[in-house]
């Protein structure tokens, strides 16, 4: 009985995965940088018209006015809005293309990375966001303690 030793199949599926994985990780990282990019307005004026929208909210609450309504903001998508959706889309598809490539008994690496970057790309996303979050709260909290001194009382 002889037998024929089976040439390895080329990580085709690995390696798209991995290039995909790849462009996700770095759409990751272009759109958190962007984010941290200096902002239109500093973040104290930005604090100061939260500060003063509050105050005046309360004002007119406190003195029964009714509340204006205001005019909604139209809003064009921008290309970062485009990218936020795509990373997490690209993400997917290179953990997908990497099982596959591991389900098709490719060599083990490219695989095994195109995964990897998927799961990095998708957690560094969230872990990002969820950072922004509790910033946020924390940011609400310190406003609100400090509301008797934005009503000016």
């Amino acid at each position: 009985m002889s037998y024929t030793l089976v040439p390895p199949r080329a990580p085709s599926w690995g390696l798209a995965g991995f290039i995909l994985g790849a462009i996700a990780l770095i759409i990751v990282a272009v759109h958190v940088s962007a984010m941290f990019a200096e902002p239109e307005q500093s973040a104290g004026t930005k604090i100061g018209e939260i500060a003063a929208e509050i105050r005046q909210s309360a004002l007119r609450s406190l003195s029964g006015q009714p509340k204006p309504e205001p005019e909604p903001e139209v809003v064009a998508p921008s290309i970062f809005s485009y990218l936020m959706l795509a990373a997490p889309v690209l993400a997917g598809l290179a953990a997908i293309l990497g099982a596959i490539g591991l389900f098709r008994r490719e060599a083990l690496p490219l695989p095994l990375m195109a995964i990897g970057l998927g799961l990095a790309a998708v957690v560094m996303q969230y872990a990002i966001w969820l950072a922004l979050l509790a910033a946020g709260v924390c940011l609400m909290v310190a406003i609100l303690n400090n509301l008797g001194s934005i009503l000016g009382e």
